[in-house]
C-alpha cells in the first residue's frame, strides 16, 4: 500500500514539473523536453533476476538496470530534437563520432532525479539533464560565434539617443506563435516575409546561447511578457507563419521587422538571446 501511495506522489510530482503555467514541454519517444527550463528527462524501470541472494542485491542489481535504460532512453530522445530547420541532433552521431561519444558520456552520467522501489524489487529511476554549457556546446553549430563588447557598443548607442529615443528602445522581443504549429528548436530562426534572416544563429552571441539556449519557450503570453529574460520593455510581436522543414522558423511580417531593425540598439538584446517564443 506504501509503495502504491509513494507511487501515485511520483506520478503527480512529475507531472506537476510539466503541467506549471507556462511550461512548454513535450514527449519526444519515451522521454521528455521542458523546453521551457532546457531539461531532458526519461525513466527507466530495472527488474531483478530470480537468483539474487537477498532483497539489498535484487534492488542494487535492479536499480543499476534502471538507470542504464534510462539513459538509453535519454540518448533516443536526444537524437528526436530539432537542432534548426532541417537538422536533428541525431545528425551529430550519424556524422561526427567524436561529438556523439561526448554526448553519450554526458548522457550517462546525466543526473538522478527521483529513485522509486517498485513491487517485486523493480526501481525505477528518473534521470534529468539540462541543455546549456558543455552539452549545449556540443549540440549548437559552430556558426552561432561568439561576438565581444557588447556593452561597449550598447552604451555606446544609447548615449546617441534622446531621453524620448531611450524610452522607446526595446528590451527583448516576445514573439507570438500560438495558432501557427511552430515547432521548438535549439536554433530557431526569426525571418521577414522575404526570408532575411531577422534573428538567428548569425545575431546571437554563443555564450548566452549556451547559457539560456538561443531563444526561451513559453505557453502563455502574459508569463512570457513579465520573464525577466526580456527586460522591462519588450517588443511584443505576432508570427504570421512558420518555415522550414522542421517547422521552426518564424515569419513576422515586415513591418514588424523593420521595427526591431530601426533601432540599433534592438542589436543588443537580440545579441543577449532575450527571446521568449510562445507556442500552444
Amino acid at each position: 500500500m506504501r509503495r502504491c501511495a509513494a507511487l501515485i506522489v511520483f506520478l503527480g510530482v512529475l507531472g506537476s514539473s510539466f503541467s506549471e503555467a507556462g511550461i512548454y514541454a513535450k514527449k519526444l519517444g519515451t522521454g521528455t523536453v521542458d523546453w521551457s527550463n532546457r531539461v531532458v528527462e526519461a525513466i527507466g524501470i530495472g527488474t531483478p533476476p530470480r537468483s539474487v541472494q537477498n532483497q539489498a542485491q535484487a534492488r542494487a542489481l535492479a536499480a543499476q538496470q534502471a538507470r542504464t535504460r534510462a539513459a538509453r532512453q535519454m540518448l533516443r530522445t536526444l537524437k528526436m530534437v530539432p537542432v534548426d530547420c532541417s537538422h536533428l541532433v541525431n545528425d551529430i552521431a550519424v556524422n561526427d563520432a567524436s561529438q556523439f561519444r561526448q554526448l553519450k558520456n554526458m548522457v550517462y552520467h546525466a543526473a538522478e532525479k527521483e529513485t522509486f522501489f517498485l513491487s517485486g524489487n523493480r526501481v525505477k529511476k528518473v534521470l534529468t539533464v539540462g541543455i546549456r554549457g558543455d552539452l549545449a556546446d556540443i549540440l549548437l553549430p559552430g556558426n552561432i560565434r561568439e561576438i565581444k563588447d557588447i556593452r561597449g557598443e550598447a552604451a555606446e548607442q544609447k548615449e546617441k539617443l534622446t531621453q524620448s529615443e531611450k524610452k522607446k528602445s526595446f528590451t527583448g522581443l516576445v514573439l507570438d506563435c500560438r495558432g501557427l504549429k511552430v515547432a521548438p528548436a535549439l536554433v530557431p530562426r526569426v525571418l521577414d516575409e522575404e526570408g532575411k534572416e531577422i534573428y538567428g544563429p548569425a545575431i546571437v552571441t554563443r555564450r548566452f546561447a549556451l547559457r539560456k539556449g538561443v531563444a526561451g519557450y513559453d505557453s502563455e503570453i502574459e508569463k512570457a511578457l513579465h520573464d525577466p529574460r526580456i527586460g522591462s520593455n519588450p517588443l511584443r510581436v505576432k508570427a504570421v507563419r512558420v518555415s522550414g522543414a522542421n517547422s521552426c522558423d518564424i515569419v513576422i511580417s515586415n513591418a514588424d521587422a523593420h521595427r526591431i531593425l530601426e533601432a540599433p540598439e534592438n542589436l543588443d538584446f537580440l545579441r543577449r538571446a532575450s527571446v521568449i517564443i510562445v507556442l500552444d
